[in-house]
C-alpha cells in the first residue's frame, strides 16, 4: 500500500468512528422535520406481491397536493405525528372527496370499489 492511500485510508477510518464527514464535504443537517411514513399496494388486500413500497412525508410536503407515482389501491399510514392528518383523493388535483387515511397496524386505507387513490395531502393542526 502506497504511504499516501494508507494516510487517507486511515484519516477516513477515523473520521468515520468519530462521526465525522469521510467524504470532505460536511454532514448535511435536515431541518425538514418528520411527519409520518406510509407504504402503499397496487391491489386491496395489501398482498406482498403487490407492495409498491415506502414513503416517507416531512414538513417541506405539508399543505401541498402530491400524485402517488403508481397505481394505488391500499395504503397503510404509520408513525404518524399527533395532530397530521393524511387525506387521499381519487381524482387528480386532491380534487372531489378526501379520505382521511389513519394510522393502523395493517391493511386499512383500500381504495373505493373500482378506483385507485390518485393523490394526495397532508396537513398538521398549527
Amino acid at each position: 500500500m502506497q504511504p499516501t492511500t494508507f494516510v487517507a485510508s486511515l484519516l477516513a477510518i477515523t473520521n468515520h468512528a468519530l462521526g465525522l464527514p469521510t467524504n470532505g464535504f460536511a454532514k448535511e443537517t435536515r431541518t425538514d422535520k418528520y411527519v409520518l411514513d406510509y407504504r402503499v399496494w397496487s391491489r386491496p388486500g395489501c398482498l406482498q406481491a403487490y407492495n409498491l413500497g415506502v414513503g416517507t412525508i416531512t414538513s417541506s410536503e405539508l399543505d401541498t397536493c402530491a400524485w402517488f407515482f403508481d397505481t394505488v389501491q391500499a395504503f397503510n399510514l404509520t408513525n404518524i405525528v399527533p395532530g397530521c392528518h393524511f387525506y387521499a383523493y381519487t381524482e387528480g388535483d386532491c380534487l372531489g372527496r378526501s379520505y382521511e387515511l389513519i394510522q393502523s397496524s395493517g391493511c386499512a386505507g383500500t381504495a373505493p370499489t373500482g378506483k385507485s387513490w390518485v393523490t394526495y395531502l397532508v396537513t398538521c393542526d398549527s
